[in-house]
């Protein structure tokens, strides 16, 4: 299913599963003309624990990302991630968090 627009516009049913990977919370928030800042990190994660169905959702590992999700009941994973790409040269792995509910 190909689909444009704002996330709490989709269509949950019962039995789907959602994978969630909003861009990081950082600094750059440019991914789209609106922009993704943390306003719009916290109503995902919100919108997230709202479903009814498994949801999977990772992000950068900030304490302010693994503090939201805590807050609302997933269970949360940090992990250190390779880097394959930079944008500096740097490839040290860094931390990112897998925040899952069933």
């Amino acid at each position: 299913m190909d689909f444009l627009g704002d996330f709490a516009s989709l269509s949950v049913e019962p039995g789907d599963f959602v994978y969630a990977d909003p861009p990081y919370d950082v600094e750059f928030t440019q991914y789209s003309a609106e922009g993704f800042g943390w306003d719009d990190q916290v109503r995902l994660a919100h919108w997230l624990a709202a479903l009814d169905v498994p949801v999977v959702a990772s992000n950068q590992a900030t304490d302010r990302i693994l503090a939201l999700y805590s807050d609302l009941g997933f269970k949360v994973e940090t992990i250190q991630a390779p880097r394959r790409i930079s944008c500096n040269g740097d490839r040290t792995p860094a931390r990112e968090m897998v925040a899952y509910k069933v």
